[in-house]
């Protein structure tokens, strides 16, 4: 499964809605690095750098379209690790 991170709406309103917390912001250039815990698992997303990002160990919302945001490939059906859902 693949999250696009482009289609990521800090705060937004989109049809899947994941909470997490800031773990660390990095200023690059006109981009901002955003590190976040969600769910146990680290993520890092790109937001402009004058976006509003919360202070690190702060809350964070974001959504994601599950049309535009979410790639699901399906499994090489001969490889012993992948899993069918």
């Amino acid at each position: 499964m693949l999250l696009r991170p482009e289609t990521a709406i800090l705060n937004g309103h989109g049809g899947i809605k994941l909470q997490g917390l800031m773990l660390e912001k990095t200023f690059r250039g006109n981009l901002c690095q955003a590190t976040m815990s969600i769910e146990g698992s680290t993520f890092d997303f790109h937001f402009l750098s004058n976006s509003k990002l919360p202070d690190e160990g702060e809350d964070i919302q974001l959504s994601l379209d599950p049309i535009k945001g979410i790639v699901v490939f399906r499994p090489e059906l001969d490889d012993p690790n992948s899993i069918l859902i």
